[in-house]
């Protein structure tokens, strides 16, 4: 009989631990739905709390924290793809870039805009500056303005 509990006990700590792999699992699934995976998590540190609730499973409050955040407050649809695409497949990503340059390039050549791709690697670089600026440093407006300024210099003499 004590054999049967022994045996009854071990069962009843399997299922146990099962249902609890299975439940992180689920969470861990929930948070691949809403798009926050490991490497994400790397880039924006502050959705580690969002992802810990998805992993415990309490999907409401990971979705309140989730769009409480300022991940998901400051970026749109079109952002979070790319930038998810640039952390998980940097290939994917580097590769749909040079198409989307070279399609811009085609369009400004054919309303009659003659560019060179230097220059428009040269735009491509500022813009991510400038969006990197915005979205990561919390100085006053004053002194981003002075930041991209000196950039601006340094990239112009950096051109060929």
């Amino acid at each position: 009989m004590a054999a049967l509990d022994a045996a009854n006990e071990a069962r009843l700590a399997a299922e146990a631990a099962a249902a609890a792999a299975a439940n992180a699992n689920a969470g861990i699934s929930a948070a691949n739905s809403y798009g926050i995976s490991e490497a994400l998590l790397a880039a924006h540190p502050e959705l580690a709390a969002v992802y810990a609730m998805f992993k415990a499973n309490n999907i409401p409050k990971a979705l309140e924290l989730l769009y409480a955040s300022a991940y998901y407050k400051n970026s749109s649809a079109i952002v979070k793809t790319r930038e998810k695409q640039k952390l998980e497949q940097p290939a994917v990503y580097a590769d749909s870039l040079e198409k989307y340059k070279i399609a811009a390039r085609q369009r400004l050549v054919s309303t009659g805009i003659k560019i060179e791709m230097q220059h428009l690697n040269y735009w491509q670089q500022m813009l991510m500056l400038k969006v990197w600026m915005i979205t990561n440093l919390t100085r006053p407006l004053w002194y981003l303005e002075r930041l991209l300024v000196l950039a601006e210099t340094f990239l112009v003499i950096q051109q060929p």
